[in-house]
């Protein structure tokens, strides 16, 4: 842990390096600004408190670390048509490795209509369009069993009338869980995020620090709070509550900024997929209007070759859980070493027991797969003490 801290700190220490402080910043705070709207109807609902909550596809934005996390690979489009001739656009999908998780996304804003005049006229010479791509490229991996981190490679392409922009950037994020109750993340955004210009000049992307905190006593029940620096140096704090009192229909309300948000969601299975549909209503930055987001995210079939679901050969007696006691120990497709690691648990982490065996027991993992572990590296719980 103390290696950890250590890390975060030199992280924080150079991000806050290269260029200049944050407050020496202004001349940079209108380049990149789609990247600033937000993602994800869920976490705009909440006020874009989203920073340690990050359990759904677009946590590649706000927190890759909580890739990691995620139980199932997943999928997220959204299309959003906002008022002035703007269009926002959101696909990620997430695909889970070994203690890790692997993402890609593409993040869209255009803006057409744009009147160009060469004098004080009523009527446009021309009109022309704006377009704003990044792709995201994301891994996040599990240190141990309360920490993560994740980083983003982001590329970037953008044209304006007849002018091209290329560049890239970087994100790197963390996420600390200790408990299922708590969540704690903090997101280093933009760093060193640049475009150059085929007219020979080039934009830099204000950096940012977002961090956040989600309390959720139980699965009918979180709240989240942020605070983002970015900039002008000043903290701009948001606040989210999630209601699912029927499981199926979450309620969300938030605050960011000025303005209150709020949005809902449908939770529903198709066979073997959980499919999501999530609502948001905030205010529009520039316009004031009110802005309705729509997204759809739903599971993906699982990978034959990463982590194959099989039926268990034998059934344990109900509410037989245990306790891993190594560090860090592999969890294989099948009872010996001969056989592929599928993913690692860490010490202190709890699993249920399908079968045991006099070297090798086979364990049912919180991502719905069936793997076997050494006997010697376990302690078995009881019933009480597991709940």
């Amino acid at each position: 842990m103390q290696n950890r801290l250590i890390f975060l700190i030199v992280l924080f220490t150079i991000y806050l390096g290269g260029t200049g402080l944050l407050e020496a910043q202004e001349k940079r705070q209108y380049a990149g600004a789609f990247m600033r709207l937000g993602v994800g109807p869920r976490a705009l609902a909440l006020g874009g408190a989203w920073t340690a909550q990050a359990n759904s596809p677009s946590a590649l934005y706000w927190n890759p670390a909580g890739l990691a996390r995620l139980h199932k690979p997943m999928m997220m489009f959204a299309v959003n048509k906002l008022d002035l001739g703007r269009q926002q656009n959101f696909i990620s999908a997430v695909l889970l490795t070994g203690s890790g998780a692997f993402s890609l996304g593409w993040l869209g804003f255009s803006i057409t209509g744009i009147e160009a005049r060469s004098g004080n006229t009523t009527v446009a010479d021309y009109t022309f369009a704006n377009s704003e791509n990044a792709l995201f490229i994301s891994y996040a991996q599990r240190l141990g069993r309360y920490f993560s981190l994740g980083a983003n490679l982001k590329l970037y392409y953008h044209t304006l009338n007849k002018q091209q922009g290329v560049g890239r950037g970087f994100d790197v994020a963390a996420l600390f869980v200790p408990n299922r109750y708590l969540r704690i993340g903090i997101s280093f955004r933009e760093i060193s995020d640049y475009l150059n210009w085929s007219g020979g000049y080039r934009d830099d992307f204000p950096r940012s620090i977002q961090a956040g905190i989600a309390v959720a006593p139980n699965a009918s029940f979180a709240f989240t709070l942020d605070a983002v620096q970015i900039s002008d140096g000043t903290v701009r704090p948001s606040i989210g509550l999630e209601l699912s009192p029927a499981g199926t229909l979450p309620l969300r309300i938030g605050f960011n900024r000025d303005h209150f948000t709020a949005g809902a969601g449908l939770r529903t299975r198709l066979q073997n997929t959980q499919l999501n549909i999530d609502y948001s209503y905030a205010r529009d930055a520039i316009s004031q209007a009110p802005v309705h987001r729509i997204a759809v995210s739903f599971t993906l079939p699982r990978s034959r070759n990463v982590r194959k679901i099989e039926k268990p050969a034998y059934k344990a007696p109900p509410r037989r859980w245990v306790e891993i006691t190594a560090s860090k120990l592999n969890v294989r497709s099948g009872p010996g070493t001969k056989y592929k690691v599928l993913l690692h648990v860490f010490r202190g982490e709890r699993f249920q027991l399908i079968f045991a065996g006099t070297e090798w027991c086979k364990i049912l993992t919180p991502r719905g797969t069936y793997g076997w572990v050494h006997r010697k590296y376990l302690r078995f719980v009881n019933a009480r003490e597991k709940e």
